[in-house]
């Protein structure tokens, strides 16, 4: 959110009519624009003023407005793109990432899918090599191999510690890597466990992540 701050500046934030307000949801940022006026059709036009000025400075990052979703966002743009995409996630509680790209009717894009219920089963499930010990090492070279074994242009890896504290001040309780042709991203949160916080903080930050390496390519 102190990101989002500074990309737009005070004199967006501090200004008093339109008001621009900030609610951060779980690795999500809603922004919500208020305008006073005499008429419905001049706040409506207040309103679009300031909503240019946001997307000019904070625009890469703003993925809809309304209320669209980001699954429906992300699957949209894969359908646009023909990409094919690849899920491996572990130690989640649930394939809570696979299920939300569901619910948003991805089914046709998700060539791999993969749930293991504890990282100890890794190794009974993968060739992981012996020089990848870390859970970084591990959840890049996974990305990495599920991509290239389905055939998908883009694959998103979660590996989690199933017992780890809600909020426990470990670095690297849970990490999420997205991998395409054109980069790779790791992101490490010193959480975990298999609990709802945990769930849609790596579900946001996948997708929202996904959605930005393939908009910056399209944009080349």
């Amino acid at each position: 959110e102190s990101a989002l701050d500074a990309l737009l500046g005070d004199d967006i934030l501090q200004q008093t009519n339109p008001t621009v307000g900030l609610a951060a949801h779980h690795g999500q940022i809603d922004i919500r624009i208020t305008a006073k006026a005499d008429t419905e059709a001049e706040a409506k036009a207040m309103i679009a003023e300031t909503e240019t000025q946001i997307h000019n400075r904070a625009g890469k990052y703003i993925f809809g407005t309304g209320d669209q979703q980001l699954a429906h966002v992300l699957v949209a743009l894969l359908t646009e793109q023909n990409t094919k995409l690849a899920i491996t996630e572990i130690g989640t509680g649930a394939p809570v990432i696979t299920q939300k790209l569901q619910s948003a009717n991805a089914n046709d894009h998700i060539v791999y899918q993969t749930y293991l219920d504890s990282p100890d089963k890794l190794k009974t499930q993968f060739a992981i090599p012996s020089n990848v010990t870390t859970i970084t090492e591990i959840a890049d070279w996974l990305a990495s191999y599920i991509r290239a074994q389905s055939g998908a242009q883009a694959a998103i890896v979660v590996v989690g510690q199933p017992d780890a504290r809600e909020m426990a001040d470990d670095a690297q309780s849970t990490i999420v890597t997205v991998h395409t042709p054109f980069g790779q991203r790791t992101r490490t949160y010193g959480f975990g466990g298999q609990n709802e916080i945990a769930a849609k903080w790596v579900t946001n930050w996948s997708l929202a992540m996904l959605w930005r390496m393939l908009k910056d390519n399209q944009h080349g």
